[in-house]
């Protein structure tokens, strides 16, 4: 079977009269289409078919077909495709967008891509390189902004195997039979089966957003056309706001990003401070009330669990803390030298039943999390194993 793929000689339309080939359950065949199936980092269209969605479009050989859930149709109707037009320009855009940013990189640059991926959002490039310093990823920035606004002309050309390996082009072509080529005047060619605008003034404009390494390599983050645009009065929008609430000019927030950091730095501190002393008072008065080995549910307390951790400073006591929440229970073991021979697999086996239990740690100090039922139990299982057998 093979599918007339009109989106090579017409990738502007956007619809059409079809007949249908064959349905094997989703998947619907047509004689001709104008969907680009997936391929190449370009995702496959979408749109409708009749009254129909087509949720995605792929390749089977030299046919296409179109998936199409819960679809009543039979080969032989006649039926209307039409593209998710706004979902197949932005992908002719990015595409087109990442062979000049691919193209820059190699030409300028003599960085090679390896491989690329049109996102929803963003355009990624990974390229043969361990690190590309911010300033050279500015410059690649301006450099393909100037190719975008020159308005070059996207063309294509065809040839046969043997007179396209003749061609010296970026990267060595994978395709075999006539292989197709998409040339961006002056800017890029390259052996590509993806759809492309006409002109690279389509393209709007591109940002670069940020990078990241994979299997030892840079990966650029961009943004394209809409969504440059969007990115860029986003931060608009965050800076002037930021300005606004701290009375600053745009050139001072990041000096009254540190001071507040360091602010906030400073009373967190002096929180965790005041938190460890309540806790250290807490414990004396535990202490004093039930002796060596204490049960406490903590739950009313204004501060976390971790708090008592550091108030503890060796006491020679057996110490099991709880703080509920209305699903489950967070508890704290601490043991001192004295009970230091109860190790996790004792209070497993002992006690963690009674509450199914979970969590772990090194000694002197276990936690974990627990049902929030049966503390009461627990507590005076706790109290017996500890008096029992204590050294």
């Amino acid at each position: 079977m093979k599918t007339e793929k009109l989106y090579y000689t017409d990738p502007y339309k956007k619809t059409l009269n079809a007949k249908v080939v064959e349905v094997d359950d989703d998947k619907v065949y047509l004689d001709k289409t104008i969907c680009y199936p997936e391929g190449g980092g370009q995702p496959g269209d979408v749109g409708k078919l009749d009254s129909f969605e087509i949720s995605d479009t792929q390749k089977d050989g030299d046919a296409v077909y179109h998936v199409v859930k819960n679809n009543d149709f039979k080969a032989g109707d006649e039926v209307n495709l039409s593209l998710d037009w706004n979902h197949r320009y932005k992908y002719m855009k990015m595409h087109t967008a990442q062979h000049i940013v691919s193209g820059v990189l190699y030409n300028k640059f003599k960085v090679g891509t390896l491989s690329v991926h049109q996102g929803d959002k963003i355009l990624t490039i990974e390229i043969d390189r361990d690190e590309f310093p911010l300033n050279l990823c500015h410059e690649l920035e301006d450099e393909v902004n100037n190719a975008i606004i020159s308005s070059h002309d996207v063309s294509y050309i065809v040839k046969d195997e043997e007179e396209a390996q003749k061609i010296k082009i970026r990267r060595s072509i994978k395709a075999h039979g006539i292989i197709r080529f998409v040339d961006i005047e002056g800017v890029d060619l390259i052996a590509c089966g993806g759809l492309h605008v006409g002109n690279t003034s389509e393209v709007s404009s591109i940002l670069y957003v940020s990078q990241e390494i994979v299997r030892s390599h840079v990966r650029l983050i961009f943004k394209v056309a809409e969504e440059a645009k969007s990115e860029i009065r986003n931060i608009q929008h965050i800076v002037s706001t930021l300005n606004v609430r701290h009375s600053t000019q745009t050139f001072e927030i990041l000096d009254c990003d540190k001071k507040s950091t360091e602010k906030i730095l400073e009373l967190e501190r002096e929180n965790r401070t005041l938190c460890v002393n309540l806790a250290k008072n807490l414990l004396a008065g535990m202490i004093k009330k039930d002796g060596a080995v204490i049960c406490e549910d903590v739950s009313s307390n204004p501060i976390d669990l971790s708090f008592y951790k550091d108030a503890i400073d060796g006491d020679d006591v057996a110490l099991l803390l709880i703080m509920r929440t209305e699903t489950d229970a967070r508890w704290m073991i601490y043991l001192g030298p004295s009970f230091s021979h109860f190790s996790l697999k004792i209070l497993k086996k002992e006690i963690f039943p009674i509450v199914n239990a979970k969590g772990g740690g090194r000694p002197p100090f276990f936690q974990g999390k627990c049902d929030n039922t049966n503390i009461d139990q627990l507590f005076e299982s706790f109290r017996t194993l500890m008096n029992e057998k204590k050294q």
